[in-house]
C-alpha cells in the first residue's frame, strides 16, 4: 500500500481491536492491523484518487537503529501470531541462492551483540562511498547492513527474557 491509500470504516477497525487489540510493536503495526483485518474477512479496495506523500528523513545512524528495530518487530509479530508473516522472511533470513560472501558477512554481523570490526569497516565504507559520490557502493553497503542488523534485532529479541517480548493479548475470534 506504499503507492496509495485506503479507508476503513470505524466499525471494522473496532472489530479488529476486539479480535486482537493493538500492541506497540515499534514497526509493522500496519501489517499487524492488516493481518487482523484479513482474519475478519475484510477486503480493501485501492483508491487511486486518495493520495499521500511519504517522506522519511533520517541520518545513517537512524537507519542503522531502524534496521535492528525492524528485526525485533518481526520477532514480536511472530510471537503474536504464532508464525512469521511471509513478507518479513526476506528481512531476517538469507535466501539459499544468495552469494556466499555477502551471506557470511550478514551472518557474522548478526551473530554479534555489538558492532565488530567487520561492521565498523562497512560503516566506514558507507561514509567513504558517500564522500566519493559512489552511490552504488553506498547502496550496496546499506543493503548488506540492513539484513544483517535486522537479523541481529530478530535474534536478540527472540533470545530476550519473556518479560521483554510482546505477548499475545487475547485470542479473539472474528
Amino acid at each position: 500500500m506504499w503507492g496509495g491509500n485506503f479507508s476503513l470504516r470505524r466499525e471494522l477497525y473496532q472489530r479488529a481491536e476486539l479480535f486482537l487489540p493493538s500492541q506497540r510493536l515499534e514497526y509493522n503495526e500496519d501489517l499487524d492491523l492488516g493481518l487482523r483485518l484479513i482474519a475478519l474477512g475484510a477486503e480493501a479496495t485501492f483508491d487511486e484518487q486518495a493520495g499521500a506523500l511519504h517522506q522519511q528523513h533520517r541520518d545513517f545512524e537512524g537507519f542503522v537503529r531502524e534496521c535492528a528495530v525492524r528485526g525485533a518487530a518481526a520477532a514480536d509479530l511472530e510471537l503474536r501470531w504464532g508464525t512469521l508473516p511471509g513478507q518479513l522472511r526476506p528481512l531476517i533470513s538469507i535466501p539459499a541462492e544468495y552469494a556466499r560472501a555477502p551471506a557470511w558477512v550478514q551472518r557474522t554481523i548478526a551473530a554479534q551483540d555489538e558492532p565488530g570490526a567487520l561492521e565498523v569497516g562497512l560503516r566506514a565504507a558507507y561514509r567513504l562511498f558517500g564522500a566519493l559520490h559512489a552511490w552504488r557502493g553506498q547502496d550496496a553497503v546499506a543493503r548488506l547492513l540492513r539484513r544483517a542488523l535486522a537479523m541481529r534485532g530478530y535474534r536478540t529479541r527472540r533470545l530476550a527474557p519473556a518479560a521483554e517480548r510482546v505477548r499475545p493479548s487475547g485470542t479473539g475470534r472474528p
